[in-house]
Parts: C-alpha cells; structure tokens; sequence
C-alpha cells in the first residue's frame, strides 16, 4: 500500500510519498518488507528531491538513501547531481556519486550525458562515463 501527495506551497511545488510491500512466507519465497519515503521540493529551475528506504529479505537488512539536486538551464536543457548512499546490515557500503544532464535536440529527441564515481566495499571502486540519445516515436 502507499499515500501520494502532491500539491503547491506558495510558489513550491511539493511531492511526498510513503509506501510499503510486505510479502509473507506463504507465498514460497523468503518474507520480505520494503518501506520507503520520498519527498521533491521544486521552485522555478531547481527542484531539490530524495528518497529513503528499507529493504528486508529474510534475514538480511539494507537502507538505501537516495538524494539530488537538478538546475532547468533553460527550456531544452537541464543538468543534476545525484547521490546514492547504500548500507547492508553487515557493515558493507556502496556509494554513489553521480553528475549529468540532458538537452533536448528537437522534437523526441533528447542527448544525455552523466559521469558517475563508484565506490564499493565487496566489488571495487568504479568510474563511468556515459553519453546516449533518447528517440521517442
């Protein structure tokens, strides 16, 4: 089940949400609960935005923190940054940084662009770099 909001605060547009996804042991697989919280704060080109959840399988726990920033440059382009903040119940770490935007090149067309740092307790520290083209029909 989940709640949405959306609404306006003087000039702000403001989006929560909290929701939740239990599945039992009755359904032949571990029991499981998600929980999850989000909220986005928007006012003219910024929007300020983040999520928190909880995720449980069986015996294993892991939070998840979600958090960014995006500035509207103009009509066609925007860039953003965005961090994600992993913990599993055993004390490993994942940790992302990422940076990137997008510019609309004409009608369904749409080149993006992020570099991205990784960093992981269990795989290893990672860097990417990425550039793609959305084609909508």
């Amino acid at each position: 089940f989940g709640i949405k909001y959306s609404g306006k605060i003087g000039d702000m547009k403001v989006k929560a949400s909290y929701g939740v996804n239990e599945l039992d042991e009755d359904t032949g697989v571990d029991e499981a609960e998600d929980d999850a919280f989000g909220l986005s704060v928007s006012s003219g080109n910024i929007t300020v935005g983040g999520n928190f959840q909880t995720v449980e399988r069986g015996t294993d726990e892991r939070d998840i923190l979600h958090y960014g920033i995006e500035y509207k440059l103009s009509e066609a382009s925007k860039i953003g940054l965005i961090v994600h903040d992993q913990e599993e119940e055993n004390g490993d770490e994942l940790d992302i940084l990422a940076v990137g935007g997008s510019t609309k090149l004409g009608a369904g067309t749409t080149l993006t662009y992020s570099f991205e740092s990784l960093e992981d307790d269990v795989n290893g520290d990672s860097e990417f770099f990425g550039v793609g083209l959305l084609l909508k029909f």
